[in-house]
């Protein structure tokens, strides 16, 4: 552990070090703000090289390297948490024991069972907390071009493709599809999902196959990761007037509107976007990522649909969704 460093105004905290607390630390970098930054993993010393690559000696921002939460100071500014979801919920209540942390942002899936999500809203209720899930679709410019053309319309949306990691990965389409929709109320039905056991590349984790329908008082959102599709993962958009296909694999949007065929925009990868989350929250105090308590509205429902089929296939109930 190197030494604590004192006098600096502002501070930022990544609690786990593994690929996307690598790219949060890339884009951290990118911040127009001098500030600490401290990354906490307990198995940093195998880690720290990489992140000591990333470093430009002109750069006015420290780092320091931790194993443990109990070492962080006692306010952090702001707080990236991106370890896996099985030990959010834990490490999250024992860390806002002993820190006062202005904002969190927490990766997802945000907690593996449904009455973490209760435990942890009662436990910041009361705290000078703001706590958002970063879910980035919202931050891409051309969504938001898309929401204005959506607006007051019903829209069909659909993730169509083979091996996108449904199970993982559809926290960011719903709230995508939320968004879009400014409504996050939704009903879920899971009864297409194959019984296949499929695991993770992640030890210990789980995914599924098949196809969940998602639904709110603005339209349908279809998702489907089935074999029968050539390609990884499209997005499809359509109101009475448009229809857009969306291939941020490859960069890629097919557009009926006329007065905008969408060329110039392209798909921002994490860390492009740590930066500006950064630079929002020091300036303003504030960021235009889903909040907590908002997300727990359409992501209960999610977890309640995916233990529903665990429970089938494994022969036993679940109530911790074995999903990362």
């Amino acid at each position: 552990m190197i030494s604590m460093i004192q006098n600096s105004s502002k501070n930022l905290a990544i609690v786990g070090a593994g690929n996307i607390g690598f790219r949060h630390f890339q884009g951290a970098l990118s911040s127009k703000f001098d500030f600490v930054i401290y990354v906490v993993d307990p198995l940093i010393n195998k880690m720290k090289n990489n992140f000591f690559d990333q470093l430009d000696l002109a750069s006015k921002k420290k780092v320091i390297f931790l194993d443990d939460i109990k070492s962080l100071p006692s306010k952090i500014d702001m707080l990236i948490c991106a370890t896996t979801s099985s030990v959010r919920f834990n490490l999250m209540m024992k860390l806002i024991d002993r820190v006062k942390v202005n904002v969190i942002i927490l990766e997802k899936i945000v907690f593996q069972q449904i009455e973490h999500f209760k435990i942890f809203e009662e436990k910041i209720e009361h705290l000078d907390t703001q706590v958002f899930i970063n879910c980035p679709q919202r931050y891409y410019e051309f969504y938001n071009i898309v929401k204005n053309l959506v607006s007051d319309k019903s829209i069909d949306m659909a993730s169509y493709g083979n091996n996108w990691n449904l199970a993982s990965n559809a926290i960011h389409v719903i709230d995508l599809f939320c968004f879009l929709t400014d409504d996050y109320q939704v009903n879920i039905n899971c009864k297409n999902f194959l019984d296949d056991v499929i695991r993770s590349k992640r030890s210990g984790f789980f995914d599924i196959k098949g196809s969940l329908e998602i639904s709110n008082s603005r339209g349908r959102l279809i998702l489907e990761d089935l074999n029968k599709y050539d390609y990884m993962q499209k997005f499809y958009i359509n109101t009475p007037q448009i229809n857009i296909c969306i291939d941020e694999i490859n960069n890629e949007i097919v557009s009926n509107y006329e007065e905008k065929k969408f060329l110039d925009y392209t798909f921002p990868y994490q860390s492009n976007l740590t930066g500006q989350y950064i630079d929002e929250i020091f300036e303003s105090n504030n960021i235009n990522l889903v909040s907590f308590k908002l997300c727990s509205q359409y992501h209960i429902p999610m977890l309640e649909a995916f233990n529903e089929h665990f429970s089938k296939i494994f022969n036993k109930n679940i109530n911790s969704c074995p999903i990362s």
